[in-house]
């Protein structure tokens, strides 16, 4: 698995967990102060925001942080 596979499994969590929580992407972006592009970028795998952007998503919807790194235990990276 690549790295930008692996973010996209997390990018996918997290737009799970929004969506769980009926809030769009731009409500989240206003609720974690971040702009909605970023966030956009994120739940796409596109960018490595770095895992405290993602706890920040986390828990501004009121989420575990780990919720949105299900999955990802058993990923092996390969090197890219």
């Amino acid at each position: 698995m690549s790295s930008r596979e692996l973010l996209q499994r997390i990018g996918d969590n997290l737009r799970a967990e929004r969506a769980r929580r009926n809030l769009s992407q731009e409500d989240l972006a206003h609720l974690a102060g971040m702009g909605p592009t970023q966030v956009a970028r994120m739940e796409r795998g596109e960018v490595d925001s770095g895992v405290s952007k993602f706890v920040r998503l986390a828990l501004a919807m009121n989420a575990k942080p780990a919720d949105l790194f299900v999955g990802v235990e058993q990923v092996r990276i390969d090197r890219d």
